[in-house]
């Protein structure tokens, strides 16, 4: 985002909202999962959520017949592929965890869930995994978009938040 914003040869727009995502996807992975994620796993999990949340939050309620006859939708289908494809992918996280030498021991999501007793299966620990996961990004990612529009829509409030920010000193980003 930086390059393109900084290099006026480039004079290009860009989905706030995709960067976003992809930004918040990262930030999660890091800081809740302790898992490096890569360019190319962001992009397949965006790709695998989206597929599933369109099948199951927004045509599959206002279509209860999806739910008889899904089979025969390849829609539905692709959305059951990509629900297992998200399972997958989140053991491949849970096992990075597994099988680091020291993993992080700071309270993180994912410390959380694998030392509870709560959740006795590898099911059920992906299960919640794949939980946060989805709410988390979606909802930060889109928060932060909106945020970011009305700033520009507001220049006045856009200047007050950067001499406020412009006054803390780097060790108070943090805590800001």
């Amino acid at each position: 985002i930086r390059d393109m914003l900084m290099d006026p040869a480039k004079n290009s727009s860009f989905d706030v909202s995709k960067e976003m995502t992809g930004i918040v996807l990262s930030a999660i992975s890091e800081t809740a999962f302790d898992y490096d994620i890569s360019a190319d796993e962001k992009d397949f999990f965006g790709a695998e959520i989206e597929l599933a949340l369109i099948e199951f939050t927004s045509k599959a309620p206002v279509n209860p017949l999806r739910r008889f006859f899904g089979w025969f939708i390849s829609d539905r289908r692709r959305a059951f592929v990509a629900v297992q494809n998200l399972k997958e992918r989140t053991f491949q996280i849970m096992n990075a965890y597994r099988n680091k030498k020291e993993p992080s021991r700071n309270g993180t999501i994912i410390q959380l869930i694998m030392e509870s007793d709560a959740y006795p299966t590898d099911d059920e620990k992906v299960a919640e995994l794949i939980g946060f996961l989805i709410a988390g990004h979606d909802t930060t990612a889109f928060s932060i978009s909106w945020i970011l529009l009305e700033l520009s829509r507001n220049p006045d409030e856009q200047r007050k938040l950067r001499a406020s920010l412009s006054q803390l000193s780097p060790e108070n980003w943090s805590r800001s």
